[in-house]
C-alpha cells in the first residue's frame, strides 16, 4: 500500500500503526461526509483542506486487489504518516458519530 524509508526514528509500521487494508478498508462513501459550518462537504473529523489533502493521498496509493502488507521494521514515509495521522482522525469521528 505504501513505502520507502525514513529517518530512524519515525514510528514503524506495526499491526497498531497500520490502516485497514483496501479489501478491509470501506470505500469513501457520502456517509462519510458531513457538512461544516460553510456548507462544504468535508470528510468527517477532518477540515475542507485536511479532505482534499486525505483524498489526494488516498489516490496515490496503489489499488491493486492485493493485501496491504510490508514488514513491521519498515518506517512509513511522510505522506503514510500523514494519511494514517488524517484516517484516525477520520475514524475517530466517524465511531463518536456512531456513538
Amino acid at each position: 500500500m505504501m513505502g520507502a524509508a525514513m529517518k530512524a526514528n519515525t514510528p514503524r509500521a506495526s499491526q497498531s500503526a497500520v490502516a485497514p487494508s483496501r479489501e478491509e478498508a470501506v470505500p469513501l462513501t457520502a456517509c462519510m461526509y458531513t457538512l461544516d459550518k460553510k456548507r462544504r462537504r468535508v470528510l468527517a473529523g477532518l477540515t475542507p483542506e485536511e479532505t482534499t489533502e486525505f483524498e489526494l493521498l488516498d489516490a496515490e496509493f496503489p489499488l491493486d486487489d492485493k493485501p496491504a502488507w510490508r514488514p513491521s521494521d519498515l518506517p512509513l514515509s511522510p505522506k503514510e504518516q500523514r494519511w494514517l495521522e488524517l484516517f484516525r482522525r477520520m475514524e475517530a469521528a466517524r465511531k463518536q458519530t456512531a456513538a
